[in-house]
């Protein structure tokens, strides 16, 4: 005696619980596979959603990101105002350099206890926030001079 079942729901429901082996061999194949995915990932290369200084890097090589991190420092400037007048010079004039070994190495960041947690590359999102800066004060004292000395000229 066969039962008629009405509504999509209901058929649905009873063809999961015929199917269940089946769906739980075909689950586990996927959070396996993505694992094993995950634990062959270049190391070298970012993830999905990985960020550098508010730029995307999805997928990028590690010379990509410091190629795309020098790029963006050399087009960065500093601009003092004083009243009226105003002194514009690039980071690199007023002393400043960067590492952007340093910051490629933490965008590519991915490590190995993450990476066995199933589908953690859709939620493990290496930020680099601001550039990794170091002053050279000497430098910075001269372009500041300079800058005192134009912004305060008649």
């Amino acid at each position: 005696m066969k039962q008629v079942i009405r509504g999509a729901g209901l058929r649905f429901v009873v063809w999961v619980k015929r199917h269940r082996r089946l769906l739980s061999i075909i689950s586990a194949s996927v959070v396996v596979l993505t694992i094993v995915a995950q634990l062959v990932y270049p190391p070298t290369m970012a993830l999905p959603f990985t960020s550098v200084v508010g730029e995307r890097t999805d997928f990028k090589s590690r010379e990509a990101i410091v190629a795309s991190v020098q790029k963006r420092f050399t087009k960065t400037s500093l601009a003092l105002k004083a009243g009226d007048k105003t002194y514009r010079e690039d980071l690199s004039v007023f002393g400043a350099s960067i590492n952007p070994d340093e910051m490629a190495t933490n965008a590519l960041e991915y490590p190995l206890l993450i990476r066995v947690l199933p589908f953690s590359f859709l939620w493990y999102q290496p930020q680099v926030q601001q550039f990794a800066t170091k002053l050279d004060d000497s430098q910075l004292q001269q372009t500041a001079e300079l800058a005192r000395v134009k912004l305060t000229s008649e």
